[in-house]
């Protein structure tokens, strides 16, 4: 029995150590300007990986696509690693204490507020690119190659901006991207675009919308938000249109906004059918009074779903039960 045990020990061990060599080599124990350092000395980019320690998409990343093989195969291979602890805690060690200033600064500098971010840099440590938000494999991956691209990274593409040196389509991609982004300066980039553009309509229309978000303004949001879709299909991305969604879903009672919510949700997943974009659909299909088919929908969801499946159970009890879900959030 004895020797059985040991033998599951050395094996999970052995599992554990190759999960670890196959995934993102990330650096602990050096500072911003060594990494910069090692970067230069071996000719490399620099990925930053911004998480708090309460982000349950950032511990996703880290427990799940960052140990990947192909990961760490591209990213070992085209950067050196590193975590930024962005908030602080008492059961920090000395390496992430060691590197608040560093975090601070990057945070500082770079606007991050949203988690995760991930920020790359040149071997010199010049800003190239972001992206935010947890994602799979492939989604990592295509950011780290936009990165490497002088035509697909954000800071390199924001740099061409502020020289005008942009076509009126790539100006306005770049700005909406900004927003995607959660860029601090997005809505000083659309009044640019607005001064520099003969035909701006397009932006002026949307800059309104973000005021309407910045100001809370739900329900002119929706209104107004689901004329523009329809008049510029494609130009939001499913990530907003469900933000906006769910706004309505826990800030709008009025039964024929609630409708146009609903159809902007159901855009929101036409293609992807991400089961938390789904999630939200049902929770304004329950809303409306369309009880059994939110169920089905989230049931849905939860099979779609690999991760965090019991939210998604108790939602559904909570629909059986008549719950109303929209005052719990």
């Amino acid at each position: 029995m004895k020797s059985i045990v040991l033998i599951m020990v050395v094996f999970l061990t052995l599992k554990v150590c190759s999960a670890q060599e196959s995934g993102i080599k990330f650096e602990h124990g050096l500072s911003w300007k060594q990494i910069v350092e090692k970067a230069t000395k071996e000719h490399k980019g620099i990925f930053v990986d911004c998480y708090t320690t309460w982000c349950g998409p950032c511990k996703n990343m880290s427990s799940t696509i960052f140990p990947m093989k192909e990961v760490g195969d591209f990213f070992n291979k085209n950067f050196i690693c590193v975590k930024a602890q962005m908030d602080s805690t008492k059961k920090d060690n000395e390496t992430t204490i060691a590197w608040r200033a560093d975090a601070s600064m990057l945070e500082k500098k770079f606007l991050v507020h949203v988690y995760p971010t991930f920020l790359y840099f040149s071997s010199n440590g010049d800003a190239l690119h972001r992206s935010v938000g947890a994602g799979g494999a492939t989604s990592i991956i295509k950011e780290g190659i936009n990165a490497l691209d002088s035509n697909m990274a954000y800071y390199t593409i924001k740099s061409k901006f502020e020289l005008n040196k942009l076509s009126a389509d790539n100006a306005f991609k770049f700005v909406m991207k900004a927003y995607d982004l959660y860029d601090d300066r997005a809505e000083s980039y659309a009044k640019q675009y607005i001064r520099t553009q003969p035909d701006s309509s397009k932006m002026s229309e949307y800059l309104k919308l973000s005021y309407y978000e910045k100001m809370n303004m739900t329900e002119f949001l929706i209104e107004d938000g689901s004329k523009y879709i329809q008049k510029y299909p494609g130009i939001i991305t499913n990530d907003k249109l469900n933000e906006w969604a769910w706004n309505a879903f826990t800030k709008i009672n009025d039964k024929e906004l609630l409708q146009k919510a609903l159809a902007i949700s159901k855009q929101s997943f036409a293609v992807s059918n991400a089961p938390e974009f789904m999630d939200t659909y049902a929770q304004l299909l329950y809303k409306l009074g369309n009880k059994e088919e939110a169920i089905m929908v989230e049931q849905k969801a939860m099979d779609k779903a690999t991760t965090d499946k019991e939210s998604y159970q108790k939602t559904i009890e909570s629909f059986k039960a008549g719950k109303k879900t929209w005052e719990a959030q």
